[in-house]
This record gives C-alpha cells, sequence and structure tokens, in this order.
C-alpha cells in the first residue's frame, strides 16, 4: 500500500504510513496494478543481465596477471680499511768545512837594461885606429926644437865593457870619423814577482746541513672500501597475459 503524502510502500495490514505516520485507508485501486507493473520491469532488467553475462562468458577474453621469478643480484660487501701515514721530521748534521788560505808566492828576478852611449871612431896620426871613444882630451905642451906644436893627446875609449884610457904624444889633433851608437855596459837591478799561491793555513768552521729524514709519529685514518660482491637471489615480478577461465571471470565478477 502506497502513502498518499510521502510516497513510501506500506505492507497491506498497516493502517498508518510507517515513514510519516498518514493513515492509510485512502489506497487507490490502480496503485497495486502500478506495484505489479514495476515487479516486471525489475524481471525484465534481470533477464537482461544475464543474457548479457552469458554472453560474456562464452566470448574469449585474456586479462594481464604479475607473475613472479627469481632474479640473482650481487650485492657489494665492504670493509674498513686503516691507514697510518707516517710524519717525518728533517735530520740534521753538523759539517766541518776547511777553507784554506792562500799567500802570495814570490821569487827574484835579475833584470838587465842596457845603457847606450854615442862613441866615436877617430883615425890618428900615424895610421892609428882607436873605436869605441867616448871621450878625448888634448892638452896643448909647448913647440919642439922645430917650432912645431906638441900636444898631449888623451883619448878614452872602451874595451868590452871595460873603460879604458890611453895617453899618445902626436904632434897634431887626431881626426873624427864615424859617429854611431853602441851598448857600452847594463843596468842591473832586482825585482820580486809573483810565482804563484801556496798554503799557509786553513780556515775552518761549522754549519748545520739537512741529512734526511725520520719518522717521528703516524697519523692515523680509516676509510670504508669496497671489499667483494655476495651472489644473493630476490623475487621480481612482471606483467603476464593469460586466457581468461570461467571461474577467473567470475571472480573478476
Amino acid at each position: 500500500m502506497k502513502c498518499k503524502k510521502c510516497g513510501t510502500y506500506n505492507n497491506e495490514d498497516r493502517e498508518v504510513c510507517r515513514v510519516c505516520g498518514t493513515k492509510l485507508d485512502n489506497l487507490e485501486p490502480e496503485k497495486v496494478i502500478e506495484k505489479k507493473s514495476n515487479t516486471a520491469k525489475y524481471m525484465a532488467i534481470g533477464f537482461s543481465i544475464l543474457v548479457i553475462l552469458a554472453i560474456f562468458m562464452v566470448l574469449p577474453t585474456t586479462y594481464t596477471i604479475k607473475e613472479p621469478y627469481i632474479v640473482e643480484y650481487q650485492e657489494p660487501v665492504y670493509k674498513a680499511v686503516e691507514h697510518s701515514d707516517p710524519i717525518y721530521k728533517d735530520v740534521f748534521k753538523t759539517v766541518t768545512h776547511k777553507d784554506p788560505i792562500y799567500e802570495d808566492k814570490y821569487k827574484t828576478i835579475i833584470r838587465e837594461e842596457p845603457e847606450y852611449e854615442t862613441l866615436y871612431t877617430y883615425y890618428l896620426e900615424g895610421g892609428y885606429v882607436i873605436k869605441n871613444v867616448y871621450n878625448i882630451h888634448t892638452v896643448y905642451s909647448g913647440t919642439d926644437f922645430w917650432g912645431n906644436k906638441e900636444y898631449t893627446v888623451t883619448v878614452y875609449y872602451y874595451d868590452g865593457l871595460t873603460q879604458k884610457f890611453t895617453v899618445y904624444y902626436e904632434k897634431s889633433e887626431i881626426q873624427k870619423t864615424d859617429t854611431y851608437e853602441a851598448i857600452v855596459g847594463y843596468n842591473t837591478w832586482d825585482e820580486k814577482v809573483l810565482d804563484g799561491q801556496e798554503i799557509v793555513g786553513y780556515d775552518t768552521w761549522t754549519e748545520q746541513v739537512q741529512d734526511g729524514k725520520e719518522i717521528v709519529g703516524y697519523d692515523k685514518w680509516t676509510e670504508t672500501v669496497l671489499d667483494k660482491h655476495v651472489t644473493k637471489e630476490k623475487t621480481e615480478y612482471r606483467d603476464k597475459e593469460v586466457d581468461c577461465m570461467m571461474c577467473e571471470k567470475l571472480w573478476l565478477l
């Protein structure tokens, strides 16, 4: 029975509406007919669903599932490594040096410088010739018995490098001829000249020089490095298309 006020369907034996409480004594006969027509409609809908389901079950179809499989993989294994880096310190040593002290060495040299002088050659009466004459001195001594003038002539000349003189008594002056330059002796003198060097002692001194290095400690530190790989297994999944079975189709519904 349908309530006129709110449209709710109630049982036939109810007197008031179960929703709004309106009295249900005004039921119209055509409403019963309407209820029957709704039932038929629902039956038609159900029948259509069954037909569609039957077609679905008959038609071939596939669907995707996740298929598991085992995969091997290499898992890295690490280890800690400790390092000890040495700490170095410079090492020095004392070195002694001996630098020689030099002194100039001299020697005595005898020098001889020639002495030059202008010399003459004289011709004397009687055919005498005197060479290497460096001086001549004439003295008038008077007149001889016959009235001839007499001269005392002193001639100075070099005999080698030794000075000599000779006195001549001539009746006339001697005649000078050639004039020339000649070595009449040597000026001899000594001098000291550098002959080299000689060591007269040593200048000794020391210094610190680097001799190498020594280890005075260690700088320790660690790091993580790859040690090896371990083979392991794990499960992975991939998509797989399979034919749809009837039970699977029902389960999917």
